[in-house]
């Protein structure tokens, strides 16, 4: 009943395509764009930083507001003008947490395995009164030592503890609010878990795992994108579609030329249309990212390497983007270059949510009975679904994978352990 009850709270696609199509949407641009670009200086302080992010949380606190007030009086059923000005303000709210996550996956270097393990937890809720002493702390922290602080209820992904400290030694984790047994108890958990992360083992699920770390950094098909969607603006009718691989199809609409082409064309049907054979109702995968339950170790958009004005456009639905992956040709380019992929099927992965223990759905999740299967001669190893999910989300190339997979099998050797995370060393360069 309980994992019913998530699915049923989920927007639909066609509620997605409402909310992103809205003008109050949009609104929050203004907004966006220059916290978006500050977010992204290299050069930022520790006290700016910290600056920035009470600014994010003054407006977090305003939407979150809004949000509760309109609480009583939405109808999802008759999408009543306080139903979408709620879902409106819930998007933007998570707008701001993914500019809140841009500036984490920054600072913790993109380190896959480290991202992964602070996200396996219960995700941080809403800005308490708590919050106050938060601020108060991580301001004492900054002042003090210099440290960066990232307060991590911003955040979609930062789900332990309240602050999370960068220092020149290593990660910290402050749990403020708790007192007593329960601080204490917290207190050993947190210890436990920055131990892991400083000494480079993964725990999840009853599970450890060593990082193997493999030279190089992934290749993707990012520059492609952004010319693609620069192609887009250009264009007769703002849609403009590439097959960059053949395995992966991306299409851009630039909304504000659709609109352009609608109205010259007296309202006539025949707009441009996507090549995909998938429903014109499907999101594109921009939005879904902010509106669905995205694997907490997606890149964030507001990490991409694009101009900031163009990212605005991206998070904002100016710009839409689709990804469509065939698994026919995914594999087929994995075994030209000798690796045999196997993949679970759809009813699998859809059997493991037919529970209602939440716990159980995500022990699942992390079983990797439901992963895929890279096999090479003699040497396998399972793939979690979320690596193959960054083909159509962040851009990757197959050809990053199987790096990984190449770098993994040479590093087998000398492993002890058989549970193993990897991370691609030299990430941080193609991403701001």
């Amino acid at each position: 009943m309980l994992a019913s009850q998530i699915q049923k709270e989920r927007l639909t696609p066609e509620e997605i395509n409402l909310i992103i199509s809205s003008s109050g949407f949009t609104s929050i641009t203004s907004l966006l764009e220059p916290i978006l670009r500050k977010s992204r200086d290299r050069k930022i302080s520790s006290i700016n930083l910290l600056k920035l992010q009470g600014k994010i949380a003054e407006k977090m606190i305003i939407f979150e507001k809004q949000i509760e007030i309109f609480k009583e009086s939405a109808n999802r059923e008759n999408q009543n003008d306080e139903w979408r000005s709620r879902e409106i303000y819930k998007a933007q709210r998570n707008l701001l947490k993914q500019v809140m996550d841009g500036i984490a996956f920054r600072f913790l270097n993109f380190e896959r395995p480290v991202l992964r393990q602070l996200a396996q937890h219960n995700q941080t809720g809403h800005l308490t009164k708590g919050f106050v002493e938060e601020i108060k702390k991580a301001e004492y922290i900054v002042n003090e030592t210099g440290f960066f602080v990232i307060l991590n209820d911003l955040t979609n992904f930062l789900r332990y503890g309240d602050l999370t400290i960068i220092s020149p030694k290593g990660y910290l984790i402050d749990e403020v609010k708790t007192t007593g047994t329960s601080k204490g108890n917290q207190r050993k958990a947190l210890d436990h878990l920055i131990h892991s992360l400083n000494k480079k083992v993964l725990e999840a699920y009853r599970q450890s795992a060593q990082y193997v770390t493999i030279s190089g950094k992934p290749t993707n098909f990012l520059s492609q994108v952004e010319r693609l969607i620069d192609k887009s603006k250009r264009c007769d009718g703002g849609i403009y579609a590439e097959r960059l691989a053949p395995y992966l199809w991306v299409s851009s609409l630039y909304f504000p030329k659709l609109m352009e082409y609608y109205k010259s064309h007296n309202n006539m049907p025949n707009l441009p249309k996507s090549p995909f054979l998938i429903k014109d109702i499907f999101p594109p995968t921009n939005s879904l990212m902010f509106f669905d339950e995205f694997s907490p170790n997606t890149m964030p958009y507001s990490a991409f390497p694009f101009d900031e004005r163009v990212i605005c456009e991206i998070m904002t639905g100016q710009v839409q983007l689709k990804a469509v992956v065939s698994e026919k040709e995914l594999i087929k380019t994995f075994g030209g270059k000798g690796w045999k992929l196997t993949m679970p099927s759809k009813a699998d992965i859809v059997s493991i949510y037919d529970t209602d223990d939440i716990d159980k759905i995500k022990e699942a999740v992390n079983n990797p009975k439901y992963h895929c299967t890279l096999k090479k001669g003699e040497f396998n190893f399972k793939l979690p679904r979320e690596m193959l999910l960054r083909i159509q989300t962040e851009f990757r190339s197959a050809k990053a994978i199987i790096d990984e997979a190449e770098g993994l099998m040479r590093a087998s050797a000398d492993r002890k352990t058989r549970m193993v995370t990897t991370n691609m060393s030299e990430e941080y360069l193609i991403w701001k």
